[in-house]
């Protein structure tokens, strides 16, 4: 198999995944950005906003313009940190915790419709091949960048 097919099947799948999940999204109001950030307050309900940004791989002015919107909304809260007035804590509201469980209604039909056809082998195939082609890219990853610091 060429370099060049295995890129565009990455591509051309991983494209087809994020236009199907935005669709599905949309119908429950969920716009781009959000789901990563319900999926971390499920389990880190009240985090500092910056955590929330660090473990949610976005910006700091891109998670104040997503929650700006979440909090608008009505699915989250934002409360002070006593005693540090630049910190804000992160917090699901009830119409946040019905989000979060569409979200999980929607990946649930994003699993249904990748995995149409497959077998439990061959579901647990390709996750396991995957998830070693994330590792060897994240090892390059490291690697790079160790290189850059010596």
């Amino acid at each position: 198999m060429s370099k060049e097919s295995l890129v565009s099947s990455f591509v051309a799948t991983a494209g087809m995944h994020r236009r199907r999940a935005r669709a599905h999204f949309a119908e429950v109001d969920i716009s781009p950005g959000q789901p990563r950030i319900l999926e971390y307050l499920e389990f880190h309900d009240g985090c500092i906003q910056r955590e929330l940004a660090t473990q949610c791989h976005l910006e700091p002015a891109s998670i104040t313009s997503v929650l700006c919107t979440m909090e608008s909304k009505g699915y989250i809260r934002r409360v002070g940190v006593p005693g540090d007035k630049r910190a804000q804590q992160v917090w699901l509201t009830p119409s946040g915790w019905e989000q979060v469980k569409c979200c999980t209604e929607v990946y649930h039909q994003l699993s249904q419709e990748c995995y149409a056809g497959f077998t439990d082998e061959e579901k647990q195939t390709l996750k396991d091949l995957l998830d070693r082609v994330r590792a060897n890219m994240q090892r390059a990853e490291r690697d790079e960048e160790e290189h850059r610091g010596e």
